[in-house]
């Protein structure tokens, strides 16, 4: 896990110089962070203001805790780390740049996060997947539930969802959200406007 973000942060141009550890690493990884060419220092046991990883690692289980609360009741829990890859990017989109300030930890590695080629919901939301005509019967229903469980990153404005009636994850570009516990924007009828705009003219 460790070589592999190494690795990942290493071709966004990005290089670690220096790790800090608790006392308690194994000898194969202090060998791994040697052969790396990192300088290691080590934080005596129960002094967590210094281990900032304990810290990074308490806001991060935090924030995966927030995602999970916002799902829907009937949410699956064993598919809760369907939602980690999301919670990677919005936790990093919150945090500020040790290197610029002015950035967040995601654009300063990956670039500014486009909203409009994928779009982001409440993680574990409940929602209609399109179903296509090519892949549905002729009577049949044209959606299928499914809980939204992160972005689709390599898609276009495309949302990846865990079909409730199949168990297997989908990539849909046509969603309805169904969230549990707020209100959609419904479109506002000619009726309901002059009946507010009324409303105002009483108050004036």
């Amino acid at each position: 896990m460790f070589l592999s973000l190494f690795q990942k942060i290493k071709l966004k141009g990005y290089k670690p110089s220096i790790i800090r550890l608790d006392n308690e690493i194994s000898k194969e990884h202090f060998n791994l962070l040697e052969n790396l060419d990192l300088k290691i220092q080590l934080v005596l046991p129960y002094e967590h203001c210094q281990h900032l990883v304990e810290r990074a690692i308490q806001i991060y289980k935090n924030h995966l805790i927030a995602g999970l609360s916002r799902a829907d009741p009937n949410f699956l829990l064993i598919l809760w780390d369907t939602l980690i890859p999301q919670a990677n990017i919005t936790i990093n989109l919150l945090r500020n740049s040790c290197i610029n300030p002015r950035l967040s930890a995601y654009a300063q590695i990956f670039g500014q996060f486009d909203y409009n080629a994928t779009p982001l919901a409440s993680p574990g939301c409940k929602c209609i997947a399109h179903d296509k005509p090519s892949t549905r019967r002729k009577w049949s229903v044209h959606g299928t539930k499914a809980y939204y469980t992160g972005p689709a990153m390599q898609h276009y404005r495309c949302y990846e969802v865990h079909i409730q009636k199949t168990l297997a994850k989908r990539i849909a570009d046509t969603v309805t959200f169904l969230p549990h516990n707020i209100s959609m924007l419904h479109k506002i009828t000619k009726e309901a406007t002059l009946a507010r705009i009324h409303d105002l003219i009483k108050l004036l």
